[in-house]
């Protein structure tokens, strides 16, 4: 996904094929046109030099597609991308919601047996009160 450079920061952190090796802070201010450097020798103060074991091509700043590398990473990263913290809101709000209809069905289902126990109750009822009517007229 990303070129084969290697890129240092301006604070010094190395950045080897992409912007995610570089923290975000100074990720921010790797911008701009790509400035080739020389790193076969490092610098070891009081004016010793030594081989760069590491040594390759280096910029000092990101290129064109390096800052598009790095916009896209801002929106498809694995952890801290946007999309990837949308979906992550939106799967919570799903599970939210399907806690809510679990809960709402227990509920209707207590009340849905609520009521047909007060109908059998009533049915109950009416038929007794329909026996004592039968019982009364066959008296009067």
């Amino acid at each position: 996904t990303s070129s084969a450079i290697s890129c240092t920061c301006h604070s010094g952190w190395p950045v080897s094929r992409s912007i995610r090796g570089c923290p975000v802070s100074n990720a921010t201010r790797c911008s701009g046109a790509r400035v080739q450097t020389n790193d076969t020798r490092i610098d070891l103060g009081n004016n010793n030099t030594a081989n760069n074991p590491n040594s390759g091509t280096t910029f000092t700043e990101l290129g064109a597609m390096g800052i598009f590398e790095q916009f896209t990473e801002r929106y498809v990263n694995s952890i801290t991308g946007t999309l990837t913290l949308r979906g992550r809101g939106i799967d919570t709000q799903v599970a939210t919601q399907n806690k809510r209809i679990e809960t709402m069905t227990a509920r209707l289902e207590v009340r849905r047996q609520n009521l047909q126990r007060q109908f059998a109750a009533m049915e109950t009822t009416i038929g007794r009160l329909q026996q004592q009517s039968g019982a009364l007229q066959s008296i009067g």
